[in-house]
């Protein structure tokens, strides 16, 4: 089974509001709503944000890859020169600039899309995006933990470079997540795919 869905870590010891991070990243209009699993939470159908605080790690779940475009209305979300729209890039600048990290991995299989970013200090050090075995995307000096990638096999390595850089894949596997339930539609009504 493929993936679809996006993750962001945030290394930081006291978890942030929940809440106040995804009003950052431009959820504003998201509510508590529950608890989920990381199954549940890293789901291509699931479309509400999903929060947790793990080994001194700030983890988001995003099945819509924390893009907030009205597919009926907008040609084009506002894109950053890599992987994630602009709030997501200023945010993980933000909460990185005191010294700490964050990792943001994107792993979408039917598309053959796998990427990641790689901030601290406040700089993105590291961007990463393949389709279809051809890379449209790399910035900045390959990280050590990417010797493990394979061209077979990105989604694996990608996660496996998660539990190598952040928090082991078994921890986050075990993990109960806060749903925050999303209020919008992506404009998906309007065209008639509800």
């Amino acid at each position: 089974m493929s993936w679809h869905t996006s993750i962001l870590l945030i290394e930081e010891q006291t978890p942030s509001d929940f809440g106040q991070l995804l009003e950052e990243l431009g959820f504003a209009d998201c509510k508590p709503n529950g608890i989920t699993d990381f199954e549940s939470a890293t789901s291509s159908s699931y479309k509400d944000k999903s929060v947790a605080h793990v080994d001194g790690w700030t983890v988001l779940c995003d099945g819509m890859f924390f893009y907030k475009v009205n597919f009926a209305v907008d040609t084009e979300p506002p894109m950053t020169n890599g992987l994630w729209p602009v709030p997501v890039d200023k945010v993980l600048c933000e909460k990185t600039a005191g010294g700490s990290k964050a990792l943001g991995i994107l792993l979408e299989g039917a598309s053959c899309s796998y990427g990641f970013t790689w901030y601290k200090a406040g700089v993105l050090k590291r961007g990463f995006l393949s389709q279809e075995s051809e890379v449209v995307f790399s910035e900045g000096e390959p990280l050590p933990a990417e010797a493990e990638l394979d061209d077979d096999n990105l989604e694996s390595g990608i996660l496996h470079m998660m539990s190598t850089l952040c928090v082991p894949f078994e921890k986050l596997a075990s993990t109960d997540f806060q749903v925050y339930e999303y209020g919008g539609d992506y404009g998906l009504k309007s065209l008639g795919l509800t």
